[in-house]
C-alpha cells in the first residue's frame, strides 16, 4: 500500500545525517504529495521547545511569508494547531470555522488536519496539514496521519537523545579540562594548546606569545586567613584575567597560584600592556579576609615571545624566568624578557 511506502520512507529518513529540521522537512514533502491523498501542496511541523506551551514552527513547504510570521509561535489552546495540542486528539476542519482564530484579509479558504505528536503521553509537537474547502473527514487518512505522528514523534525522540548525548560529552569534555574554581582551563589542557599554538606560529610564521603570573605572598596571606580566604583571592584572579582577554587568548591555572595565558598574533610588547592590564585590574580589587579588615593583592607577572624553532620547555622556562625576575625587581610588576640568542 501507498501508505507502507510512506511510512518505511520516513523510518529511513531517520537515519539520515541531517538536522531535525531537514528530517521534518522531508516529512512534510513525502506526505503532501502522496496521490491518492487530497491535500493541499503545503503545511508545517511545530514543536514544544524551551516554553511547555507554545508551539515553534520548526518545518514547513508551501506557506506564506504571512503566514510563517503569524503561525511562527502558537500558544496552547489557541487555533486548531494550539486545540490540537491541548486535546492531545486530531483537530479536523474542513472550512475556516470559528476555532480558526488566525486569520488575515483574503486568506483562500481551506480547512485543516492538526495531528498531535505523542510520545509516552507527552505531545512533543503538532502536524498542520492543509485540505481544500468541504474535503471529508476521512478514517484510512487519519489512521495514516496518526501513524506517521508516530514515527514523526520517534524522530524527534532520536534527536533529542542524540542532542542530549553530545550535550553531556561536551560538558564533561569541559569539566575534564576546567579548574572548578577559577573556571580557567587546567594545566593539562594548557600543555596540550601551548604545543598546538606553537605549531599554528610555526608553520604560518605569525608570533605568539605567553604570559606567566604568580600571586604575591600568597602562602602568608593563606597562612594568615585560612585557605577559604585565599580561594577567593584565586577565584578573583581567574575573573580578572577572562575580562582581560580577547576571544582568541586563553588562559589557565597552572598550578597554586601560578596562572598562564596563551596569546596567538601577538608580540611581546602588545603581551605585555596585555599583563599589564591584568595587573592593575587585579591590583584594584578589594578583599575582606577577616572582621573589619580590607586590602589589596597583587600579582608578579613574566612575559615571553615565541622565537622561531624554539622548544616548548624553553619558551616555558623563559616565562617562568622572567615572572622570577618580575619577582625580583620588587613585585606587582611586569617583566619582559627578550630573546637571547646567548642564553
Amino acid at each position: 500500500m501507498a501508505e507502507g511506502h510512506v511510512l518505511n520512507k520516513l523510518l529511513s529518513i531517520s537515519l539520515e545525517d541531517i538536522s531535525l529540521e531537514e528530517m521534518l522537512g522531508l516529512v512534510i514533502e513525502n506526505v503532501i504529495f502522496l496521490p491518492w491523498f487530497e491535500l493541499e501542496l503545503k503545511g508545517g511541523i511545530f514543536l514544544v521547545e524551551e516554553d511547555p506551551d507554545v508551539l515553534v514552527m520548526k518545518a514547513q513547504r508551501g506557506l506564506s511569508d504571512q503566514i510563517q510570521k503569524m503561525c511562527a509561535r502558537i500558544p496552547f489552546g489557541k487555533c486548531l494547531c494550539g486545540r490540537a495540542a491541548v486535546s492531545g486528539t486530531v483537530e479536523f476542519a474542513d472550512c475556516m470555522d470559528k476555532r480558526h482564530d488566525t486569520r488575515y484579509r483574503d486568506m483562500p479558504p481551506h480547512g485543516h488536519y492538526c495531528v498531535p505528536i505523542i510520545f509516552m503521553g507527552k505531545v512533543l509537537g503538532v502536524i498542520v496539514l492543509y485540505i481544500k474547502e468541504g474535503h471529508l473527514r476521512n478514517e484510512r487518512e487519519e489512521e495514516f496521519l496518526l501513524a506517521v505522528a508516530d514515527v514523526v514523534a520517534g524522530i524527534i525522540r532520536r534527536k533529542q537523545s542524540e542532542k542530549a548525548l553530545l550535550e553531556s560529552e561536551k560538558r564533561y569534555f569541559e569539566l575534564s579540562i576546567t579548574d572548578a574554581l577559577t573556571g580557567l582551563y587546567n594545566s593539562r589542557y594548557y600543555h596540550n594548546q601551548l604545543k598546538s599554538e606553537i605549531e599554528r606560529t610555526a608553520r604560518y610564521n605569525r608570533p605568539l606569545s605567553l604570559i606567566l603570573m604568580d600571586i604575591d605572598d600568597f602562602k602568608h596571606y593563606n597562612d594568615t586567613y585560612g585557605h577559604p580566604e585565599g580561594d577567593k583571592v584565586l577565584a578573583r584572579l581567574g575573573e580578572v584575567i577572562r575580562g582581560c582577554l580577547r576571544k582568541t587568548d586563553s588562559a589557565y591555572r597552572y598550578g597554586g597560584e601560578e596562572f598562564t595565558v596563551i596569546l596567538p598574533e601577538t608580540e611581546g610588547e602588545n603581551a605585555t600592556n596585555a599583563g599589564e592590564r591584568i595587573r592593575k585590574r587585579f591590583e584594584s580589587q578589594v578583599f575582606s579576609p577577616g572582621l573589619g579588615e580590607k586590602g589589596h593583592k597583587t600579582v608578579s607577572i613574566g612575559v615571553a615571545e615565541y622565537w622561531p624553532e624554539e622548544e616548548l620547555s624553553t619558551f616555558m622556562k623563559r616565562a617562568d624566568k622572567a615572572m622570577y625576575s618580575a619577582k625580583e625587581q620588587g613585585k606587582n610588576r611586569v617583566f619582559f624578557l627578550k630573546w637571547d640568542p646567548d642564553e
